[in-house]
């Protein structure tokens, strides 16, 4: 991560103390936080391991996608 609100932290800082760091919270964070500076941001993906990840993607994003933002 290259932004300044989570760059040189540590994670349980960056996304709330009271929240558990793990991928699928990260990858939440990273949109809610990056969503406003990124709107085409339709989904985040957190990789653990090269074989393992948590991916966030919102309903109405791939609805947006799709071209279906009202469903």
């Amino acid at each position: 991560m290259a932004r300044r609100d989570a760059g040189h932290r540590h994670l349980n800082d960056a996304i709330g103390g009271d929240r558990n760091p793990s991928a699928e919270n990260i990858a939440l964070w990273i949109y809610q936080t990056w969503t406003g500076d990124y709107p085409e941001l339709t989904a985040v993906r957190v990789s653990e391991t090269p074989k393992t990840w948590a991916t966030y993607r919102p309903a109405t994003a791939v609805a947006a996608r799709m071209g279906h933002a009202d469903d």
